[in-house]
């Protein structure tokens, strides 16, 4: 046999134990499978490790003082008759414009002014048709030496523009700003029947830098009781009971209000437009209709869907009930049940305010499947009657929502 020789002519000691040492990685690489063959045998056949069972009646929660109930705020309108009060008389440019085109407006408010001449508004019945100065006597005297009384600047009104008069309208017209005259011309008093009163300054026609020419319908109030109505879609139409309590928020007022009747929306051609009035008749405004500006606004109308009601609240899933409708919970003291009964007073969204459990006790959160034999009586866990319903049966199931 030949001989592998090296360089020199004698044999190689490694190659000559390449042999051995082949045998020898093979023989360690099978005992270190066998070993993990029997460890792995062994973790196979161990038991697997056991879980505590958790039971319904287990699971626990605390009875807390809750207010629940659900309010939804849609947007309403209101509207009513308008008449124009005055119109312009003055030619110029408006240098003044209120900054409220619509607003509640009391003796001696400038509503617009026209080459820095300021037109006021005073209560009165007789419009002011004619220029007044000393010597003038009549109605609309009156009613300038009544505002002017208000204001402080005159002690007596009478129906005679004397000296008394001129000294008054002249102090007037310093407050203002205004050319000082002891005069009034024609256009720089608006008369209202009534103040203080909602009136409107349109704006499309006098705005600060406009050019008047006199003519121009520019001040209006309304008149009559303001409507307010609520557009509602279909869908919104399912969300809202007609007898549901309703409160109107607009113009710094809240106002009582409900449903008094409805009709198809003629514009949209679906849904319907509801209209409002107070709980006890009349206008939803009742007594303070001034406050409701003459042009078309828009007010919050709140409603109560689900109305709010505070006390003890529970799962509604804690609930049951019995055959004869009695609703019940289970109390626990410890490693003892208590079944009690309960009044619903009002159930949403998984919450129910009960009467007859008192915050801070505890209540099984899954309801017993079986109807208590003695409602009130302790019994040791486990303890069961025979089933008679669940708490979906009950008269505490939860309204319904359309989304």
């Amino acid at each position: 046999m030949a001989v592998e020789q090296g360089a020199s002519g004698f044999e190689s000691p490694v190659q000559g134990q390449r042999p051995v040492l082949r045998w020898l990685l093979v023989g360690a690489t099978a005992v270190v499978l066998v070993a993990l063959g029997f460890l792995a045998g062994r973790m196979t056949l161990l038991p697997p490790p056991t879980t505590p069972e958790v039971t319904e009646d287990m699971i626990t929660v605390e009875v807390v003082e809750r207010t629940i109930g659900q309010t939804l705020d849609y947007g309403g309108r209101t509207a009513r008759a308008v008449q124009p009060v005055a119109t312009n008389s003055l030619s110029g440019v408006v240098t003044f414009v209120s900054d409220k085109a619509v607003a509640d407006r009391k003796v001696g408010d400038v509503l617009y002014a026209v080459d820095g001449v300021a037109v006021r508004v005073i209560e009165g019945k007789l419009p002011f048709y004619r220029a007044l100065s000393e010597g003038v006597t009549g109605e609309d005297v009156t009613q300038l030496e009544a505002a002017l009384v208000e204001l402080g600047h005159l002690t007596a009104a009478d129906s005679t523009f004397d000296a008394a008069t001129t000294q008054a309208v002249s102090a007037w017209q310093r407050t203002l700003g205004s050319p000082v005259t002891g005069t009034i011309g024609v256009g720089e008093l608006v008369a209202s029947p009534t103040l203080p009163a909602s009136m409107s300054v349109d704006t499309k026609v006098a705005w600060k830098g406009a050019v008047l020419s006199g003519g121009e319908v520019i001040v209006s109030m309304g008149t009559g009781d303001p409507s307010f109505t609520l557009p509602l879609s279909p869908g919104q139409l399912n969300l809202v009971p007609q007898d549901a309590p309703m409160t109107v928020e607009g113009f710094g007022q809240s106002w009582p209000a409900r449903w008094e009747s409805s009709a198809q929306d003629q514009d949209l051609g679906v849904g319907e437009i509801v209209t409002l009035g107070s709980p006890d008749g009349g206008p939803v405004c009742a007594d303070s209709c001034d406050m409701v500006p003459a042009e078309p606004s828009w007010v919050t109308v709140r409603i109560e869907v689900v109305p709010r009601t505070t006390g003890p609240a529970v799962p509604v899933s804690a609930i049951s009930t019995d055959a004869t409708g009695q609703a019940w919970v289970t109390v626990v003291h410890g490693e003892t049940r208590e079944t009690r009964k309960v009044t619903v007073e009002r159930s949403h969204g998984g919450l129910a305010v009960v009467d007859g459990v008192n915050a801070g006790e505890s209540v099984q959160a899954l309801a017993s499947q079986s109807e208590p034999t003695n409602p009130g009586v302790a019994a040791s866990p486990g303890q069961d009657d025979q089933p008679t319903g669940s708490p979906d049966a009950s008269p505490v199931s939860e309204p319904s929502e359309t989304p």
